[in-house]
């Protein structure tokens, strides 16, 4: 099996790829505040910010900001399942 076969060398890999110069960051919209402000009720954007807040102390331990959901979102499309998560966190109806 190759290194990159392994799924922890794929993430190595993805996490030591720099995000490219063609996106100019400073324009680049907060993820996390576009997400939150698409749905309507208040009780439900306060569970997403919870559930977020919860899931980017666990794996990167650290609040949620721009360049982190970034740094995650690169490592989602590098991984080819951009799919399955946007299905998951309701972004893609099913």
């Amino acid at each position: 099996m190759s290194d990159l076969a392994s799924p922890i060398a794929r993430l190595e890999a993805s996490l030591s790829t720099k995000i490219g110069s063609s996106f100019n960051l400073d324009e680049v919209p907060d993820v996390i505040d576009l997400l939150l402000r698409s749905k309507r009720s208040p009780a439900t954007r306060r569970e997403y910010q919870k559930d977020l807040n919860k899931f980017f102390q666990a794996v990167a331990h650290e609040q949620p900001n721009r360049d982190l959901v970034l740094e995650f979102l690169q490592i989602i499309f590098r991984l080819g399942k951009v799919d399955e998560w946007s299905k998951s966190i309701g972004i893609q109806k099913s």
